[in-house]
């Protein structure tokens, strides 16, 4: 599979209840609901945080992958170039990571609702210790036209990473971010 870019925006502290039954009355479908764990890599010298990208495996319910993410632009939305595999061992594709001499970074454990409303994707994320929030996907000019829909034209919107999110609300990225 080839490079795809994602253009997201993050909508922090929404009423989780208040923004699935908005999604559910547009015709939104709910396509996940589940536990995600992610594992972030980079190499000791800090190549990958230094161009904007990282390395991560992720277990998203009984599904995995590995990914290689890189913020290209952040403007109006975060514009990011995303290189996604299906992995059948997430235990394994650590080891190959270590084996390549990247090291481990930091760990996020979190729940996840996904919605697909028309060319968007929209994810209700639940991770310990933080408010709930958002993260919409898809062409800029939908997203802000969902963003009003929603009624969320009001709430903190931002273009963070999981690093920045995390640090936003004096937390950091390790295994004690944790979903329970």
């Amino acid at each position: 599979m080839g490079a795809t870019i994602e253009r997201e925006v993050k909508i922090l502290e929404i009423n989780p209840k208040e923004v699935e039954n908005k999604l559910i009355n547009l015709g939104a479908r709910l396509v996940f609901s589940g536990k995600i764990s992610t594992i972030y890599y980079d190499f000791p010298d800090k190549r990958l945080y230094k161009r904007s990208a990282i390395v991560r495996v992720r277990k998203e319910g009984e599904k995995n992958f590995l990914d290689f993410k890189e913020t290209l632009f952040s403007k109006d939305v975060k514009e990011s170039k995303e290189i996604r595999l299906s992995i059948d061992s997430f235990e394994n594709s650590l080891k190959l990571l270590e084996e390549l001499g990247l090291v481990r970074v930091g760990e996020i454990k979190k729940f996840r609702r996904s919605y697909s409303l028309n060319s968007c994707k929209v994810e209700v994320e639940f991770i310990e210790g933080i408010p709930p929030f958002i993260e919409i996907e898809g062409p800029p000019e939908e997203i802000k036209k969902l963003i009003s829909l929603l009624g969320l034209g009001k709430n903190k919107i931002v273009l963070f990473d999981s690093f920045e999110l995390l640090s936003y609300y004096g937390k950091s990225i390790s295994s004690k971010n944790s979903f329970s």
